[in-house]
């Protein structure tokens, strides 16, 4: 049922909304955020060149001023892509493709923004603290600013979509709310850990290791979480593909509604909650899913214990905050991706629950192979000392 109809149901309604979407923002808006990037990253280029020109943390403000460059020169791009897009008649699409959609390219533009704010704001959490000055508050504001500005973009997105949303609407609107409050802990966390120290005098183990892991989880981790709420709630996903295609297509109600109604009616409940986990590649997923997180985790943990072991510096105090503030961010995260979190779990149990199954199988034939074959073999070795004390010396 999922490769022969419910795969080209969600793909149906997939190119059914974004073909009658019309933006959420107005044109001039789209223009005006890609200048506002521009200008971002321009001055952050600036202040990481003066940076790198004083030979203050010069490796750091390399790779941040790498970064920058390439977001100024994609958001240049945009711009011109936005003014060569422009129609006049207004930005509803006239096609049907995604390729062609306003909606889709709009999206893009918000989740990109979201990539290129990552670097400079976790290098800018590495080195607020650690010198505090104007050039370096700068970034670090700009960056935070416009993230926070993403993610009320993300919202305004889902209540302006909310007719195509309706039967998740409420999750999707407390997911993007709860992966701002997420970031905003993982970035704090970062900050605590470069706190009092000068980075000259980091080691790698200790120092810069858990910064790097840090600074690349907190790059990826909303991408992993957006993609896996949307395949953990896929059940849902199907139920609100069905009623968009019968809202935006009527003549296809008759087929979507047999399709929904053996999917609803015939599917107990519990297969409809692990729904995500019946498909090799959505389970396989939704398994390594906690992956990413212990690593992070265990890295983190292993060089702070090992930082508080070699450095005087390191008081109990920072120690304490650091680690709670791992707890809190960790612990958050599971709770905003419950349904992810438990699916991962479920994926986990069963595999330890069929290799528990597998040792106990091994365990008792182990067993039965010693009850019947131990005798056979006592009274083999009984026979053989017998025969060896019974045959006669060459002295005799």
């Amino acid at each position: 049922m999922e490769s022969m109809e419910l795969k080209p149901m969600r793909d149906e309604a997939w190119e059914l909304m974004l073909s009658r979407q019309r933006t959420i923002f107005p044109f001039w808006f789209q223009v005006l955020w890609s200048i506002w990037l521009v200008v971002v990253f321009g001055a952050c280029v600036g202040i990481n060149v003066y940076d790198m020109v004083l030979g203050k943390n010069f490796i750091l403000a390399a790779v941040a001023c790498g970064f920058n460059g390439g977001a100024v020169i994609m958001w240049i791009t945009f711009t011109a892509i936005n003014f060569t897009r422009y129609r006049p008649e207004g930005d509803e699409v006239k096609g049907g493709g995604r390729v062609v959609s306003y909606f889709y390219m709009e999206q893009i533009q918000q989740f990109l923004s979201e990539l290129c704010i990552y670097p400079q704001l976790c290098i800018s959490c590495m080195l607020l603290l650690t010198t505090y000055d104007t050039p370096r508050v700068l970034p670090f504001f700009l960056c935070l600013v416009s993230l926070t500005l993403v993610f009320v973009f993300r919202i305004c997105t889902v209540l302006k979509i909310r007719g195509y949303l309706r039967v998740f609407f409420l999750r999707s609107l407390l997911f993007i709310i709860g992966s701002c409050f997420v970031t905003y802990l993982w970035l704090t966390a970062l900050c605590a850990y470069s706190w009092p120290q000068d980075l000259h005098a980091y080691n790698i183990a200790g120092e810069i290791l858990p910064r790097v892991v840090l600074c690349v989880f907190i790059f990826c981790n909303n991408t992993l979480n957006m993609v896996m709420f949307y395949i953990s709630h896929l059940y849902e996903v199907i139920l609100q593909c069905g009623f968009n295609i019968m809202k935006l297509n009527p003549h296809r109600f008759d087929t979507i509604n047999r399709v929904m109604t053996n999917l609803t009616k015939e599917t107990p409940s519990f297969h409809k909650n692990m729904y995500a986990m019946s498909s090799t590649k959505y389970g396989t997923l939704l398994y390594f899913w906690l992956f990413p997180i212990a690593i992070v985790i265990i890295t983190c943990y292993l060089c702070l214990i090992f930082s508080s072991s070699s450095t005087q510096e390191f008081s109990s105090t920072r120690w304490i905050a650091i680690a709670s503030l791992f707890a809190a961010a960790s612990i958050a995260n599971f709770l905003i991706n419950a349904k992810t979190f438990l699916l991962s779990c479920s994926g986990h149990f069963t595999l330890c629950v069929i290799l528990a199954l597998l040792y106990l199988c091994a365990m008792a034939s182990a067993f039965f192979i010693f009850v019947i074959y131990a005798p056979i073999i006592f009274f083999l070795a009984l026979c053989i000392i017998c025969a060896c004390l019974a045959s006669p010396r060459d002295d005799d």
